[in-house]
Formats: structure tokens, sequence, C-alpha cells
């Protein structure tokens, strides 16, 4: 387990806890290298039926850190880099069960795209979300090209990544980007009750339904019905349809 993102099970949710407080969870190597870890320890844990991202200390996670942003990297060195950053977002994008993102403080730049790539955003009032890529040279990873202008819209993405707008939680709320807005007294609580929602359905269910959406983003409309076709007999072979029409889960 590494030190700066941490993997824990409570019941049938599975904790991942974004562990840098002291520079507001920001993103360096080892915090990726942690993260990917951690994903894959939630993804091999089959008593997780969903999971729980947050952060710990002051905020979420305030995106890069700048300190380790200047590195001297060669080409291929940075490639390998944003490489690994891009597999939190195909392991998370992949993962067989829901979810979860408590928000609180800062959502930035790495930061919000580790949000988008969670199914539902809770987030606690006053939380900050931007992406400030272009303010500094930089540009928009682990997904979130597509799935921000598939949830806020194209016109206000572009606002969104172009002038580096920032939004609270409410306008956050307003415009798509989160869920919920609780206090940020309220929030784990209200986190994790969600979670533990979702964690009394089917995880065959659970993970078929999330696939079906996610392969609808970038497929047709006769390919998500031949998905959903798909998905329906998996869900029918494997008796967890008949179960549940009994409603004795």
């Amino acid at each position: 387990m590494g030190n700066t993102v941490i993997y824990e099970r409570k019941g049938k949710v599975g904790i991942i806890k974004l562990n840098r407080p002291s520079v507001l969870n920001a993103v360096n190597d080892e915090l990726i290298n942690d993260f990917i870890q951690a994903l894959r320890e939630a993804k091999d844990d089959a008593e997780a039926r969903v999971l729980l991202l947050k952060g710990e200390g002051r905020a979420f996670c305030a995106g890069a850190d700048l300190k380790e942003g200047v590195i001297d990297r060669s080409l291929e060195d940075y490639r390998e880099h944003a490489i690994n950053i891009q597999e939190i977002g195909r392991l998370m994008l992949k993962m067989d069960r829901p979810i979860i993102a408590a928000i609180h403080g800062y959502a930035v730049g790495a930061g919000l795209e580790f949000t988008i790539n969670c199914d539902i955003r809770i987030a606690a009032e006053g939380t900050q979300f931007f992406s400030p890529e272009t303010s500094v040279g930089a540009t928009v990873t682990t997904g979130a090209t597509k799935l921000i202008p598939s949830v806020i819209g194209l016109g206000r993405a572009f606002e969104f990544f172009f002038t580096g707008k920032r939004l609270d939680a409410n306008e956050a709320k307003e415009w798509g980007l989160v869920n919920r807005v609780v206090s940020l007294e309220e929030l784990d609580k209200v986190a994790m009750e969600t979670a533990e929602s979702i964690a009394e359905n089917y995880p065959l269910a659970l993970a078929l339904n999330r696939g079906s959406v996610y392969y609808g983003l970038g497929a047709s409309l006769e390919d998500v019905f031949d998905e959903e076709i798909k998905a329906a007999c998996i869900s029918f072979a494997s008796g967890e349809r008949k179960t549940g029409m009994r409603r004795d889960k």
C-alpha cells in the first residue's frame, strides 16, 4: 500500500483516500503511482460493491504539484509520465463498480479530472472547481476532454477550459458538474450513505449498467441497442435478474 493514496474498506464500500494533506493532495509522481496501485487493489477487492474517492485534509486535490511540474524531463520521460496519469482514468472508467467522489476545498486540474472519472459527485459548500491548464501551458488529461463536454455541454466546456473559469459548488451543480451540494460537516456522511445505498443493489447489475452507459458515450444508437441486449442476456444468464425480480437479495 502506498503512502500518498490509501485504500481501505468499510462494509461493502471501498474507500480511496488521496493522502498528501500538507500540499492539498497535489499530484506528483508518487501519488500517481500510489493511486494506480490503490485502484488495482480496489478492483481486486470482491467485497467492495461501490468505491468512494475523497481527499484528506483541507482539499480534495489542488492539481499538479508545481514543484514537480518544472522537473527537467526528456520528451520520452514526459510521455511516460502522461501515459501513467492516463492509466488512472482508464482504471476508473473501466472499473466494474460505481465510484462516488466526495469533494471539498478544491478540485483543480488533475483533481477535477479525477472527479469527472467518478459516476456521482457530491461537493461540500464552498468547493472551488477549475481547470487552469491553458494558463500554465498544459493540457487536459484522463479523458476529461470527452467527459466534461458530455456532462456540461460543449460551449460551457470550452469556456471552462479556455478561460480557467472558477465554479463554486453551487454553480458547479447548476452546470451539472456535481450531483449534490452539502455542508462540509455532512459531506462524509452523505457520501457514505449514498455509497451504502448503492451497495445494497446487485453487483453484476451495477457493473453491467455502468459499462453500458460509458459504452454508449462513444457508440451509435444501434450499437447501444446491441450492448443493452448483451448486458440483459448476461444478467439473465447469471440468475441475478430472476432473484432480483423475486425481491430476494
